[in-house]
């Protein structure tokens, strides 16, 4: 009965010295890389990525997938307000040893241009100064990219 005990108590400690490495053989890290784009739009981009949030984090090989899925429509949406709705992304997916490198590459497209502008205010209204002033201020101008940043 000696040896079943000793074989039982040698074989709970391997499982839970097995299930105590499992999660930590798993636990990973990411970086992302994200290229073609510069300045406010790239801050804009990775400010936008959700994966990007993981790269001071342990993250599994489900996570990275689902978040890298995401990536596209996230940078996409993040460089409308900039004034272009016609971006392109492409990328990989790097599995490197224990972790992940997520690679973005980024086309803006061409930004979307005023091409008429229309302002209306009340023969009132428009006399006034700081109306007046506003109007001559507005941006963008016809011709100028649309930024609603």
């Amino acid at each position: 009965m000696t040896g079943f005990r000793r074989r039982s108590r040698t074989s709970l400690s391997f499982w839970l010295l097995l299930a105590l490495c499992a999660p930590a053989a798993e636990a990973a890290r990411v970086t992302v890389q994200l290229d073609g784009i510069d300045g406010d739009l790239r801050a804009a981009a990775l400010g936008a990525v959700e994966l990007q949030q993981y790269e001071s984090r342990e993250v599994s090989l489900a996570q990275v997938r689902r978040l890298y899925r995401r990536a596209e429509s996230q940078i996409k949406q993040a460089l409308e307000p900039y004034g272009y709705y016609d971006a392109s992304i492409d990328g990989e997916l790097l599995n490197e040893g224990e972790n992940f490198r997520a690679i973005l590459h980024v086309k803006s497209g061409q930004p979307v241009k005023v091409s008429e502008l229309s302002i209306g205010i009340g023969d009132e209204a428009r006399k006034l100064r700081a109306v007046s002033s506003a109007v001559s201020a507005f941006s963008p101008q016809k011709g100028q990219r649309l930024d609603h940043a």
